[in-house]
């Protein structure tokens, strides 16, 4: 069974959801649907993106902060939520968490402590990814 991640639910959302509505210029529309999703379905990391997505475009980044670190505990393995998260903390100038972010991002979902476990080894590689995936501390 697939899940997807909060970003693809977003997209689906989005033509409805606060995301559409800042992008229409709508911002005070996009804060108060962003706001109500979160308030209506708090175990929604799909919701806290989101309103973190907006938030964080407002240059309300203290507050977006709070709410993608929201959704990245409800939905700790995507990317997405990493990414955006990322990027807040860097303009709010917590560069050293963010960088923190950046060097998990960069580091393959296969070196990650019980990857191989849930997921099995990949039968006959000796890598699982190109070199230009893989971080340049591990490229031969």
């Amino acid at each position: 069974m697939m899940i997807p991640c909060a970003a693809v639910v977003a997209v689906a959302m989005a033509a409805s959801g606060p995301i559409s509505l800042f992008t229409a210029g709508k911002y005070s529309d996009a804060l108060r649907e962003g706001k109500a999703a979160v308030e209506h379905e708090p175990s929604s990391a799909a919701a806290h993106y989101q309103y973190g997505v907006v938030l964080r475009n407002v240059y309300r980044r203290a507050e977006a902060v709070r709410e993608l670190e929201r959704a990245r505990q409800l939905a700790p393995a995507d990317r997405a939520i990493a990414v955006e998260l990322g990027w807040a903390l860097a303009e709010l100038g917590e560069l050293d968490r963010a960088r923190a972010i950046a060097a998990e991002l960069a580091t393959p979902p296969t070196s990650r402590p019980g990857w191989r476990a849930r997921y099995g080894s990949a039968p006959g590689r000796r890598r699982a990814f190109p070199p230009a995936v893989r971080p340049p501390s591990s490229r031969r």
